[in-house]
């Protein structure tokens, strides 16, 4: 974040995955220094992380940066979880605030079949019998909703500012699936380029074809061990 400010002073912007699009007006207090950061953590539903995150927010700060809280609200991809598609759309269309602000357009694209194939992958779910699908689908739904609200945001803040610097869990970009694929969505009209970088924690720092290849642009190994839990 600081060399993409140094390489492009006053044209960059923050965004992050892990305060959602209801915080923005709290966060923006913070920025222009109206509330300190405990006032702003009581009011932005914070990740029990925060204290990683806030020396980028800090940076911000300190150089008059927008910071831009991207991801829609846990309770929104629970509805999504548990009630589908439908429930968010009528939730859209009965609220003007959600509609314009809270959610993005709705209905988001449907997850691409490699993204499926990760998903249940990773969720353990590949070839489980006796499992709900829709279950299944709706949980899909939730996952690709965070990314096409992170996406959704990263574009609007394209509009306003020349580079984005978006900090994301590693599934909501690995092989330049999930964000990348919402982004392509989003940015029809924009001419854009991007980069995905990676951080794998790894007991072994040694590139494995099998496991690294394609996982993104670039990517950065990091000894596991080193990692203060």
């Amino acid at each position: 974040l600081q060399k993409a400010a140094e390489l492009k002073p006053g044209e960059v912007a923050l965004s992050l995955e892990f305060y959602d699009r209801s915080a923005q007006a709290v966060l923006d207090e913070y920025l222009l220094d109206f509330i300190d950061y405990d006032t702003f953590l009581d009011h932005s539903h914070p990740p029990s992380n925060h204290k990683d995150y806030r020396p980028l927010i800090d940076f911000c700060k300190l150089k008059r940066l927008p910071v831009i809280a991207a991801n829609c609200s846990r309770r929104h991809s629970r509805l999504m979880s548990r009630q589908g598609p439908d429930a968010l759309e009528k939730l859209a269309e009965e609220s003007e605030l959600h509609r314009n602000f809270l959610l993005p357009p709705l209905p988001i694209q449907s997850a691409s079949q490699t993204y499926e194939a990760n998903f249940r992958a990773t969720m353990g779910i590949v070839g489980s019998e006796g499992l709900d699908d829709n279950r299944v689908t709706r949980m899909l739904g939730a996952q690709s909703l965070w990314d096409a609200t992170m996406a959704h945001s990263i574009t609007k803040a394209l509009y306003r500012s020349n580079l984005v610097v978006h900090v994301a869990g590693y599934f909501h970009v690995k092989q330049n699936l999930g964000i990348p694929e919402h982004l392509a969505h989003y940015c029809t009209e924009m001419d854009y380029g991007q980069t995905t970088i990676v951080l794998l924690p790894e007991e072994d720092l040694v590139y494995s074809e099998s496991e690294h290849k394609d996982a993104a642009d670039l990517i950065v190994l990091t000894d596991i061990n080193a990692i203060d839990l």
